[in-house]
C-alpha cells in the first residue's frame, strides 16, 4: 500500500518487548488491537525507553458490537470446535473483572505505576459491511483461532463460510463495531 502511495516506508519486525529501535526518538507509541498479548513490563520499560520525554503512548482496541444472527451464529460455530466448547476473553483481557471503556481496569492501574499520565479514554462505534468471504477475512484475525493448525482454521473458516452462504445468501452484512482509546503522556 505505501509504494502504491508513493512512500517508502521502512518495516521492522521485532518483539514490543524488544523493538530493536533507537532510544528516546519517538513523540508516538501505538498499540492496536494487541496490549492483552504483551508482556506488560516488560513492554512498558520499552515504551519508555522508545518515547521522547513528553511522549505519548496510545492503546486502543476494538471488536464487533452486533448481537446480529451472523454473529451469534459465527460465534456458535467456534465454540463448538473449541476444546471446552467456551469462548473466553483472550490474554490478560481473561484474567479481568472489570473494564474501562473497553480496557480491563487493571491495566490503568500498571500504567500509573509505571509513570504513564492518564490523558484521555474514549470509544467510538462505526460500521463495516462484509461479504461472505470478508466476513470470514474478519473472523479469522479473531485470537480464539489462533490456538488451531491452519488445516482446523480452513476447517473452521471453510463452515462459517458455507453457514453463511447456506443461512443469508450473497448479500453484505452490516456490522458495528467499537473502537476504544488510551492515550497516556510519559511521566
Amino acid at each position: 500500500m505505501d509504494k502504491n502511495e508513493g512512500l517508502d516506508i521502512k518495516y521492522i519486525n521485532s518483539y514490543s518487548e524488544d523493538t530493536l529501535l533507537e532510544t528516546g526518538q519517538f513523540d508516538y507509541v501505538t498499540v492496536l488491537r494487541a496490549w492483552h498479548w504483551f508482556d506488560s513490563e516488560k513492554t512498558l520499560s520499552e515504551v519508555k525507553r522508545l518515547l521522547k520525554n513528553d511522549g505519548t503512548l496510545l492503546v486502543m482496541d476494538s471488536g464487533f458490537l452486533s448481537k446480529s444472527k451472523l454473529i451469534k451464529d459465527t460465534l456458535e460455530i467456534i465454540k463448538g470446535h473449541m476444546p471446552t466448547g467456551q469462548l473466553k476473553p483472550a490474554g490478560t483481557k481473561a484474567e479481568s473483572k472489570q473494564t474501562i471503556n473497553g480496557f480491563p481496569i487493571e491495566w490503568f492501574q500498571e500504567w500509573k505505576e509505571n509513570n504513564f499520565d492518564l490523558q484521555e479514554t474514549y470509544k467510538f462505534t462505526y460500521t463495516v459491511s462484509f461479504s461472505a468471504e470478508e466476513w470470514c477475512g474478519r473472523v479469522a484475525s479473531l485470537s480464539w483461532l489462533t490456538g488451531f493448525t491452519d488445516q482446523k482454521r480452513t476447517e473452521i473458516l471453510d463452515g462459517i463460510y458455507n453457514h453463511v452462504m447456506n443461512e443469508f445468501g450473497e448479500i453484505d452484512h452490516p456490522v458495528e463495531h467499537g473502537c476504544y482509546v488510551t492515550i497516556l503522556n510519559k511521566g
